[in-house]
């Protein structure tokens, strides 16, 4: 049975504002064992001396730890336009509908007047009303 590759153990460089993520194995394979992490860099191109920033990272410490849905935004965006996606190929094939109540100008019209109409009645109703009092 062979050693399980680190990730990214032969990445050289990474320009500043850049990042790696690796979601390519499963974590049970890493759970027992503890990397030494450590970046170098140059301030400078031409710097002759490095900065460095090293530690100790025990992947024992991620046990038990889980996610629900995605944790990085950018997924979670993927898979909204997937759904979107989705949702309108079905509507763009004609296999599902949309609901749409179209209304024209004499639709609109009969319906001011309809609303004019009970309007003046509920107005003279009101007044004959307020005679009786």
């Amino acid at each position: 049975m062979g050693e399980t590759p680190i990730p990214f153990q032969r990445i050289s460089v990474l320009k500043p504002g850049q990042s790696l993520r690796s979601y390519l194995s499963d974590v049970g394979n890493y759970l027992d064992k503890s990397f030494t992490v450590s970046a170098k860099w140059k301030l400078h191109p031409d710097d002759v001396e490095y900065q460095t920033l090293g530690y100790w990272l025990n992947m024992g410490d991620y046990k038990g730890v889980s996610y629900l849905g995605a944790r990085d935004p950018l997924t979670q965006l993927a898979d909204q336009v997937k759904k979107l996606r989705e949702d309108w190929r079905r509507v763009a094939s004609g296999s599902s509908k949309l609901k749409a109540d179209v209304y024209s100008s004499a639709d609109r019209e009969r319906e001011r007047a309809a609303l004019e109409e009970r309007w003046s009645r509920e107005r003279e109703s009101r007044s004959s009303g307020d005679d009786v009092a």
